[in-house]
């Protein structure tokens, strides 16, 4: 039975003792299982030796990229530039803003705003004696009916009940 499953953990050292014996044990009887494990072994050893190289810049390169670094950053304008305060200030207005309102909801209490209040409505109106002055004596209004003073009570009064047999006006 070959133990080529257990090959490549034998070489990245993930094998217990007892199957590391058996991968030995067999590889001393089995040529292929032998040149798998040698190949394995040398395979491993090669990334070991290469992989840590790979993306570490050499003393040239990083010389290189640093002097570009820096003229890059020495040639920039590094003056504050003016939209940066300005746009601070607006957003600090528009939170003020934002606080003054909200406060003003949650502690102002129920207060109503009225424009222009109605002024006071009396509560009898009864017409009055005017006298009139003309060139003319004796041309003076009449005082007023009783039909014709109005008392206001604030509610106001149902519609008459029509009489039955009368004409409506427009018939």
């Amino acid at each position: 039975m070959h133990v080529h499953h257990l090959i490549v953990a034998f070489a990245h050292g993930q094998l217990s003792r007892r199957e590391q014996r058996r991968v030995l044990q067999h590889t001393q009887f089995c040529a292929e299982c032998r040149v798998a494990l040698d190949r394995e072994i040398q395979f491993v050893a090669d990334l070991r030796a290469e992989l840590p190289a790979i993306g570490r810049p050499t003393a040239r390169q990083m010389t290189r990229m640093w002097s570009a670094l820096w003229t890059e950053y020495r040639g920039t304008n590094h003056r504050p530039s003016l939209d940066q305060p300005l746009q601070s200030i607006g957003m600090a207005l528009a939170l003020f803003l934002l606080c003054v309102f909200v406060s003003s909801a949650f502690f102002g209490g129920a207060s109503q705003v009225i424009a222009a209040p109605l002024p006071p409505i009396p509560a009898d109106v009864r017409a009055t004696d005017t006298p009139v002055h003309t060139d003319t004596p004796g041309n003076t209004i009449p005082a007023a009916l009783p039909s014709e003073v109005a008392i206001f009570s604030g509610i106001p009064k149902p519609s008459p009940v029509p009489v039955v047999g009368e004409m409506a006006i427009g018939n």
